[in-house]
């Protein structure tokens, strides 16, 4: 039933006791000017509304509030519904709890369209003054006054205060929930923009029978300014009426497919960088609508707490994006750790099993040496074990016969010469069965270590490398040790680190050997021990060991041979370069991985002089130490 009809139905009811049956405006001119005056000085205004006549009568304090003149308002029901808010007229139906005694009075809050095209929140309150014979209600009196700051600052403090930010996501839909409630709008979007410009409306509330824009480009629209730069902290975009706006043909056609009628964007601006986040929007579409500065100023403030959240969540992306690379980067390098680790063994092996190849080819020739050997030693033996037992005195002719057959003299010389030879071998073979058993010991943690011991042992795995040959002269070693304490290290890598050097400088030997047979090739290897804060660029200072807490331990070794060019030089240390077709480019690289986790490796070179490798290792030594 239409709400007129129902408002205006005379309902018999028994009329309280207390109610005056004189009607209000029947009361005395006096009594009525006093009344006018205490109602307007608290801001109240008087109106009556006639069910009969359907005539409604207004104060001209009423109409003051409402900004209206006499004679611009309509002394009717009909003119009065027009000035309700459509979303507010059903509120009018509560006038029927009243006709049936269920309230003592009627109260409503409506917004009412005033003269500045303002929605003004009012509070209406009225009560029977009239009945006629049967009891029934004729006539209501009552007041309105104006709350619009009241219920701003309620709405206001309500959408401040009821929205947890601790969480961005659900702030935000928190956020267009209450909005929509509080400023009884019909469409409320977050809208964010992404680094390419582009953006997406990400949360949004609607009233049932409004289309929603999820999913919908609404850039470049008359909702969203083209040019992102013309927001600040204290801009905002509004449409109000769209026949007073400046829009084209194809704006409106957009506003009228999804129905908008009015819309407000607020900007969503970081406050630390001014970033352009996103936009706050709220939107009419049943009429439009004059937004007025306490709604700009509520979403602004709403606004501000969202972009608070919104730096904050950045942040913590950040940090979790910064967490989770540092935790990739972590394992990146554990990997590489491993994979360095598994090089390095890997280069040990390879450069073990080609030390064992050169040997077994030494070892093979000694074997052969000695077994040709033994086959005459044995003939020698035979010879000279015949002689002795057929010896008989006086001496017969057949026996001196024999002895001068045997050739006493070269079978004593030659014989000493080959037993002499055979031990020889053996302790070769011997010295390089200590020397790889020595290497190869597989102990990956630190120990105390003898440097110069290392170094024995790797020259005479180099043996075969070093001592002359058919095709070249031998390379001589010359030794300056200095004293030296046991030094903690990791012996094997060290060690290997010695071979990688000591190969290298012999490879440059036996180049420059080809170029010069007169060239005499050496090596020297000099270690000494220094103060820790001296450093290997300029000279070094031997140190008294006894007062030395923290030194350095510094190894060169150097050689005579070609030298390098500067542009290869700087390049030697990177893995996989080499200059040797048969190389793997490893050796250096890995050699200058391992030094590095106590000490440092440094070359210098010059083309035609030579190569010198100085390695520096940090160490700890206590007063007194033993030193070897």
């Amino acid at each position: 039933m239409h709400i007129e009809q129902t408002l205006t139905q005379r309902l018999e009811i028994i009329p309280p006791r207390d109610i005056a049956l004189t009607p209000i405006l029947q009361k005395p001119l006096a009594q009525l000017t006093v009344l006018q005056t205490a109602l307007s000085v608290s801001g109240l205004g008087l109106w009556t509304w006639n069910l009969v006549t359907k005539k409604i009568q207004f104060s001209c304090e009423s109409k003051q509030i409402l900004g209206y003149t006499t004679e611009e308002i309509y002394h009717s029901y009909t003119s009065f519904l027009k000035l309700v808010h459509p979303q507010d007229v059903p509120k009018l139906r509560s006038l029927q709890a009243y006709f049936q005694g269920y309230t003592s009075i009627w109260s409503v809050e409506l917004r009412i369209i005033s003269k500045s095209g303002e929605w003004k929140w009012i509070l209406i309150r009225g009560k029977g003054c009239e009945w006629d014979e049967s009891g029934s209600i004729v006539q209501i009196a009552g007041t309105l006054k104006d709350i619009t700051e009241e219920k701003q600052s309620a709405v206001s403090l309500k959408l401040l205060k009821a929205i947890d930010f601790n969480s961005l996501s659900s702030a935000l839909q928190s956020t267009v929930e209450q909005v929509q409630q509080g400023l009884q709008t019909d469409r409320t979007i977050i809208y964010q923009f992404y680094p390419n410009s582009s953006g997406a409306v990400i949360f949004e509330c609607t009233s049932p029978s409004v289309t929603s824009l999820k999913g919908i480009d609404i850039q470049n629209t008359c909702l969203l300014p083209t040019d992102t730069s013309v927001y600040s902290r204290s801009s905002y975009h509004k449409i109000e009426e769209i026949a007073t706006e400046n829009l084209s043909p194809w704006q409106i056609c957009f506003l009228n497919k999804f129905a908008i009628r009015a819309s407000l964007a607020i900007p969503i601006m970081i406050a630390d960088t001014s970033q352009l986040w996103g936009l706050l929007i709220v939107q009419d579409c049943t009429s439009s609508r004059k937004w007025q500065q306490w709604e700009i100023d509520t979403l602004s403030s709403l606004t501000s707490q969202i972009a608070i959240a919104a730096s904050q969540s950045q942040a913590q992306e950040t940090q979790a994006s910064l967490t989770e690379k540092s935790q990739q980067l972590e394992n990146t390098l554990k990997e590489l750790k491993d994979f360095q680790e598994q090089l390095l063994h890997n280069d040990k092996l390879a450069s073990l099993g080609q030390i064992v190849i050169n040997l077994t080819n030494e070892i093979n020739n000694i074997i052969n040496f000695i077994h040709s050997s033994v086959y005459i030693t044995n003939k020698y033996t035979e010879d000279l074990i015949d002689f002795v037992e057929y010896k008989q005195f006086p001496v017969p002719t057949e026996t001196t016969l024999q002895l001068q057959r045997l050739e006493l003299d070269f079978i004593k010389t030659d014989f000493l010469k080959l037993v002499w030879s055979m031990r020889a071998s053996c302790e070769r073979i011997r010295e390089i069965f200590s020397a790889l058993q020595y290497l190869s010991l597989d102990e990956n943690q630190m120990q105390k270590a003898d440097l110069h011991q290392g170094f024995d042992h790797v020259l005479k795995i180099l043996q075969h490398r070093l001592k002359e040959r058919a095709d070249r002269r031998g390379i001589q070693v010359v030794k300056e040790f200095g004293i030296l304490p046991l030094i903690k290290c990791y012996k094997n890598d060290l060690n290997q680190v010695f071979i990688h050097i000591l190969n290298n400088a012999i490879d440059a030997l036996e180049e420059k050997i080809k170029e010069d047979n007169t060239f005499v090739p050496q090596i020297w290897i000099s270690t000494e021990i220094v103060s820790s804060h001296l450093s290997l660029v300029r000279d070094n200072e031997v140190a008294g060991v006894g007062q030395l807490k923290k030194c350095k331990v510094i190894i060169r070794i150097s050689d005579n041979g070609k030298g390098m060019l500067p542009h290869i030089q700087r390049q030697i240390f990177e893995p996989f370069f080499t200059t040797k077709p048969a190389s793997r480019g490893l050796g250096l690289y890995i050699s200058q991985q391992i030094i590095a986790r106590q000490g440092k490796l440094k070359c210098n070179s010059r083309l035609g002089q030579g190569t010198e490798f100085i390695i520096e290792i940090n160490t700890t030594i206590k007063p007194n130490a033993d030193i070897i």
